[in-house]
């Protein structure tokens, strides 16, 4: 069954054919029209051609225009022509008046049916030109066709017109619609899949089996539903893990506070700096998603920053924790890199990559810092030789609460919110980050920043 769009395809199908046949129908009709009109005025020149050789026969027995007048008033009847004599003077020295007079011209002069055809020649005797003839025929076929044998050939025409056209619709019917079925049953199963989709089931897809706009429209079907369920995915992680990151501290502080309730533990300063750090771990977490929905926010920026002076201040800022583990830091900078950007975001972003480095490079380690830039991008490269990661984690390790480390520990792991922070900063920014990393090896993060 045709759907609305394949009957439409149809009937606009069926609409062009009828209008190509009648077209076709009226340009046949005014070709041969024009071909019979000119095979009609052919035919009477020839005619007229053989009556001015037999007026020149007549003369060259008889040189004499009054000896040969019956002669020529026979042949005018004869042949329904006009016959007129005119001597090199211009002179008219003989003129016949059967046709205009005879009752057969007057009959379709009446009707409108009769056509004139006038040639002209000279005529010759002892190589000189005696007078000029002209010839002036009448003919019932010169503009229109109406005896019998015309009539029947213009409906013999018409009529094989009209079955072309219509043998010309069926098989234009045919094909539509096997073409619009062929182009909407994908069109109808996608839409079938559209609704699913919205109705909850995320595992919809649609079968893609050809190469054109309808399966673009399909794969386009197929990665927006992959990518929202990824989506869903992630959002049901984020809500488990944010869950679990909210359950730990306060399942330790209750129970902290339940035991120094019921005077099982005393409210001494240890045990009231366990109840307090796990606060601070929720003030963290707390901070940290809202930093994340900021990160998400357009950013607004308004200044020029230099990125040399950005990287030296943050290097600064944590030498001291470096310096505790005894890691060398190592800066390849140019001695000027302005960008426009927005300076306090960026500096949390490169801050939460130089942190990432500090926690997974152990004692005696190395971080190296590179900063270049070409016509394009500013390119800033992050490496350590740290605990690195393996292959299968590098693709989630910027998913908000995702931490390589199976333990989840928070000595090391932290909330997980930090490289998704750091992301979403570098993208609003219009640039991208990536991660390559060996395990016992190190890892290298590269932020590209447009110019």
């Amino acid at each position: 069954m045709l759907s609305r769009v394949g009957w439409k395809i149809t009937a606009y199908s069926v609409l062009v054919t009828t209008l190509t046949i009648v077209l076709a129908s009226f340009m046949i009709n005014q070709a041969l029209d024009r071909q019979f009109i000119a095979y009609l005025a052919e035919s009477e020149n020839e005619r007229n051609q053989q009556i001015i050789a037999t007026i020149q026969a007549l003369y060259r027995e008889t040189p004499s225009w009054p000896g040969i007048r019956e002669d020529l008033e026979v042949l005018s009847l004869v042949t329904n022509s006009q016959i007129r004599i005119i001597d090199v003077n211009g002179n008219l020295l003989f003129e016949t008046f059967q046709m205009r007079r005879g009752p057969r011209h007057q009959s379709m002069m009446e009707a409108g049916n009769a056509s004139t055809y006038t040639t002209e020649e000279k005529i010759f005797f002892d190589n000189a030109v005696r007078a000029r003839v002209q010839v002036t025929t009448v003919s019932q076929r010169m503009g229109r066709l109406h005896n019998t044998q015309d009539i029947l050939f213009r409906q013999t025409i018409n009529n094989s017109v009209i079955q072309a056209g219509f043998l010309s619709l069926l098989f234009a019917l045919l094909i539509s619609y096997i073409l619009s079925n062929r182009l909407t049953k994908p069109l109808l199963t996608l839409l079938t899949s559209v609704r699913n989709f919205g109705r909850g089931d995320l595992s919809q897809r649609v079968l893609i089996t050809s190469n054109d706009e309808i399966s673009w429209l399909n794969q386009a079907f197929n990665e927006m539903a992959a990518n929202l369920q990824n989506l869903e995915v992630i959002r049901k992680k984020s809500t488990d893990d944010v869950a679990h990151e909210l359950r730990t501290p306060l399942t330790t502080i209750r129970g902290y506070l339940e035991a120094m309730s019921d005077e099982v533990l005393e409210a001494n300063k240890e045990n009231l700096g366990v109840v307090y750090d796990e606060t601070e771990r929720l003030i963290q977490l707390v901070n940290d998603l809202h930093e994340l929905a900021q990160a998400q926010a357009p950013l607004r920026i308004k200044e020029d920053v230099d990125m040399v002076k950005l990287i030296r201040a943050l290097v600064s800022r944590f030498r001291s924790l470096f310096q505790e583990k005894q890691i060398s830091l190592d800066l390849e900078l140019p001695t000027s890199a302005l960008i426009r950007s927005h300076g306090r975001s960026l500096e949390r972003a490169i801050g939460n990559v130089l942190i990432n480095a500090w926690k997974y490079t152990p004692k005696g380690g190395a971080v190296n810092i590179y900063l270049e830039s070409n016509q394009e991008y500013m390119i800033l490269k992050i490496s350590d030789t740290g605990i690195g990661m393996s292959v299968d984690d590098l693709p989630f390790i910027f998913e908000r609460f995702y931490r390589a480390d199976i333990s989840r520990s928070r000595s090391t792991g932290g909330t997980g919110i930090g490289l998704a922070i750091t992301r979403e900063i570098i993208e609003a920014h219009g640039g991208q980050i990536s991660a390559k990393s060996e395990i016992n090896v190190g890892s290298e993060f590269t932020i590209r920043l447009k110019l």
